[in-house]
């Protein structure tokens, strides 16, 4: 199934990724007049990736529970689009190798010009192919990553987190299909009792971090026995639950796969709001716009289920409240939750801020569950996970409630 998923896809993902190849490469050219040939390649990219994304033929082939991965690709694309062609009209300065601690100058012949368009399309998070070499954007969370092991042990390590991250994934996956969900109710998760609202939409958030991370602990393993860098492969995140404040959460914990073309292109709008407003109402519209087009880009992310009888819900608001609710509580943290722990013992402090952290986040995460559910991903036929170690077990008086496919038989 997923080899048909991406087999559909194949075609119009490739030409998207040789568009945005070909901008990249235009971005070590000094002339101004390829701002306007990226700028005509953009609407090229952004029909292909519509084709692999909403076309019929792609949605009659792929369960539900199999279209994030191959979706994941074609929303990567979007955004290095948008990063490649539309951004770089008003931020013409173009990302740039840093070799050795050092900002290389950009590749003036046509080899240098490749590897660049190349690795400048792969780079995710801001890594690179090449040894010792990453991209000035990258974040300082993922440049300061070591890795002590070998090559061969670190792979052995990915491989062990993989299987563990499998295992992981089961007993959420069981957890959240206990419940048998109606997914007519516009809001499955925040109508429950206060317990058990935060209770699922744990186990939910639980089983969507290693779900995101899977890929990438898979091919960094594959990349590294390959001959990859083992440093180009930090983990996608970095301990979110530890976090002592939600800014703190977004900025270092979380993973960082579009925050470069975010960043970009909240930049003009902070720009002119650095005119007329102080520089704490600049930053918060700065803020505002990042997480306004993330929540544009969850809204669209969801949009290609499909909707029918079981789940009639067209348009996501619950989601879009989720993410357009961080900006407030960034700004609420640092304007209260901040302060007023500043003077307690530092154990004290950061436990209260996690407590705030995690309040905040199971509130807000709620509104995205719902969304979630109501969208068939904890369905117990087509959602999450179809086949499963810990449902096979024999589990006596439990089972009826952890193997329903048997009591269903």
């Amino acid at each position: 199934m997923l080899s048909d998923a991406f087999g559909s896809i194949f075609p119009s993902l490739f030409l998207a990724t040789l568009l945005i190849f070909a901008a990249n490469y235009t971005l070590t050219l000094s002339s101004r007049a390829f701002i306007y040939v990226r700028f005509l390649l953009a609407p090229l990219s952004f029909l292909a990736l519509w084709d692999a994304s909403f076309s019929p033929y792609y949605h009659a082939q792929v369960p539900k529970n199999l279209t994030p991965m191959p979706i994941a690709f074609v929303f990567f694309a979007m955004m290095k689009t948008i990063d490649a062609c539309i951004v770089s009209i008003w931020d013409d300065r173009p990302p740039r190798w840093v070799i050795h601690g050092k900002v290389a100058p950009l590749p003036i012949n046509t080899s240098g010009r490749l590897a660049y368009a190349f690795d400048l399309t792969c780079a995710v998070r801001g890594t690179s192919w090449f040894h010792e070499t990453y991209w000035d954007f990258t974040p300082s969370s993922i440049r300061s990553f070591q890795v002590k092991e070998s090559p061969f042990t670190f792979a052995i390590q990915k491989l062990r987190t993989l299987l563990l991250t499998v295992l992981f994934l089961d007993v959420f996956d069981t957890l959240t299909k206990m419940r048998a969900w109606d997914t007519t109710l516009a809001h499955p998760i925040t109508s429950l009792p206060l317990h058990l609202r935060f209770f699922y939409t744990l186990c939910i958030c639980a089983m969507l971090l290693p779900s995101l991370s899977i890929f990438n602990t898979a091919m960094a393993a594959l990349s590294v026995l390959l001959g990859s860098d083992p440093a180009s492969w930090p983990p996608l995140f970095n301990a979110p639950f530890s976090s002592t404040s939600v800014a703190e959460l977004w900025t270092r914990r979380w993973h960082l796969t579009y925050r470069h073309t975010f960043g970009r292109m909240a930049h003009l709008p902070w720009l002119l709001a650095s005119r007329y407003l102080s520089p704490r109402g600049a930053n918060f519209v700065r803020i505002t716009v990042i997480f306004f087009t993330s929540t544009l880009f969850h809204l669209a992310n969801i949009a290609w289920l499909q909707v029918d009888e079981r789940h009639p819900h067209r348009i996501d608001w619950p989601m879009a409240f989720c993410f357009m609710a961080q900006p407030f509580g960034i700004m609420f943290e640092k304007a209260l939750v901040l302060p007023l722990t500043q003077p307690m013992p530092a154990p004290l402090r950061d436990l209260v801020r996690r407590v705030w952290v995690w309040g905040f986040m199971l509130w807000t995460g709620s509104y995205f569950c719902d969304v979630w559910v109501r969208r068939g991903m904890c369905d117990r036929d087509g959602g999450g996970m179809n086949d499963s170690l810990i449902r096979r077990l024999n589990w006596g008086p439990w089972s009826p409630y952890v193997n329903w496919e048997r009591a269903q038989v």
